[in-house]
């Protein structure tokens, strides 16, 4: 997989253009690891990718029997009134029996609650303005109710959510099930233990999630890490392989100190590895890394150049003081990679610094992908509070285009004489 865009980039504020589950196509494998990196290249959304690899990992295992593709709405319906009923019985019962029905739930109804009626994420904005007395009323009553003010999605939405609570109450029942999943042979097992391990945060499995780093859910283990937060796995990934795991590294360095396996690898003399190593960083702030940023600012790596801005830019104020002029030299990089990242950062926090860079940028917007031009359109009207006509992941007319730099022209002069 080739390297995706910066996470400067990836956290512009975007237009929104839809997602979610495609329900006519369940992807073969390989196509929906194309599609993963083709949404990673063109929308920067590695915030989800973690997610979407869950999601990939179990509808895999789930097999085509329950795949979204096969299954019609009527038959959606029952299923969903079917599991909410089944959770909901089980969470009325006294804890005794509670525990003596958790192996079914775990096996039976939240694999199917996460998978193939995951679609049913789309009715949680409803269920905030809804209230419902349930004391009364029977699990049959109350799955009808939610029926009528949605539809299944909206009752398995809820199931979904009852299931999870249910399940994080028997804690230690689940671990013991997840346990025998991860020493099984079996992929659909493997999937559902490292699954049940990270949304559940069983941190006393950590041992048998690690010995998935050397099998073939190698990423799927990765991701259970994240979920777990173990500091103890930051050098563990570090050794294992930056390149498989620089997002997980990520987001276990996210306000800690930075781990001196990742700060090494910043000299490899991989560049590859450089810029993975510094993106697991980027988040740490630690104020140590300051002295470092301005080394590999200058890295030949026009990847590494990024990330050594988003480093920069997640440091406490001082050292970003110190370190401003070091950014404001990489709004002229020669990388238009380098100069697009750091105009975003700049213009996530209203720094004005960056706006003759972003107008060279915007000049030139048909040269741009759709994607970076969306991003940098975005910055645009979060730095001056205004599109001036740009659309994000259009590009515009030519007379568009000069009447919308005209107007960005006069606000930058504005603001120029406004600081003399």
């Amino acid at each position: 997989m080739s390297a995706p865009c910066s996470p400067c980039e990836r956290d512009a504020p975007r237009c929104g253009n839809g997602g979610g589950i495609v329900r006519d196509h369940i992807p073969s494998r390989p196509a929906f690891l194309g599609a993963l990196q083709q949404r990673i290249k063109s929308r920067g959304d590695l915030n989800r990718v973690c997610r979407l690899g869950w999601l990939f990992g179990l509808l895999w295992v789930v097999g085509p029997k329950t795949c979204i593709a096969q299954t019609s709405e009527p038959d959606y319906q029952a299923k969903a009134h079917d599991l909410f009923v089944t959770v909901e019985r089980t969470a009325r019962l006294p804890a005794l029996q509670q525990t003596l029905e958790i192996p079914r739930i775990y096996s039976d109804v939240w694999p199917i609650l996460e998978t193939e009626m995951l679609t049913a994420e789309i009715a949680d904005f409803r269920l905030n303005r809804m209230t419902i007395d349930e004391r009364n009323l029977t699990p049959e009553e109350l799955a009808t109710i939610y029926q009528q003010h949605g539809d299944w999605a909206m009752v398995a939405k809820v199931a979904r959510g009852r299931c999870r609570r249910l399940l994080a109450l028997h804690a230690d029942e689940v671990e013991d099930l997840a346990r025998e999943d991860l020493r099984s042979k079996d992929q659909k097992r493997l999937w559902r233990g490292l699954r049940a391990a990270g949304d559940f945060r069983l941190a006393g499995l950590y041992d048998d999630v690690t010995a998935q780093l050397n099998g073939s859910e190698d990423v799927f283990a990765g991701q259970a890490l994240r979920e777990l937060d173990e500091l103890r796995a930051i050098p563990l990934l570090a050794r294992h392989g930056i390149k498989g795991h620089f997002e997980v590294l990520r987001g276990l360095q996210r306000g800690r100190p930075a781990n001196s396996e990742l700060l090494a690898l910043l000299n490899d003399k991989d560049a590859q590895i450089r810029w993975r190593a510094a993106y697991a960083l980027a988040e740490s702030g630690d104020p140590r890394l300051a002295p470092i940023v301005e080394r590999l600012a200058r890295d030949a790596a026009s990847e590494v150049r990024v990330q050594a801005a988003c480093i920069a830019f997640s440091l406490p104020s001082d050292a970003f003081v110190r370190l401003r002029v070091v950014l404001v030299a990489l709004l002229g990089d020669n990388a238009l990679n380098v100069r697009s990242s750091v105009v975003i950062l700049f213009a996530a926090r209203k720094d004005p610094v960056c706006a003759k860079a972003l107008y060279d940028l915007l000049a030139e917007e048909e040269k741009l992908e759709s994607w970076r031009q969306s991003n940098l359109v975005q910055a645009l009207q979060t730095l001056t509070g205004s599109y001036f006509g740009f659309i994000p992941g259009t590009i515009s007319t030519e007379s568009a285009r000069r009447a919308a730099l005209d107007q960005f022209a006069r606000w930058i002069l504005e603001k120029a004489r406004a600081h003399q």
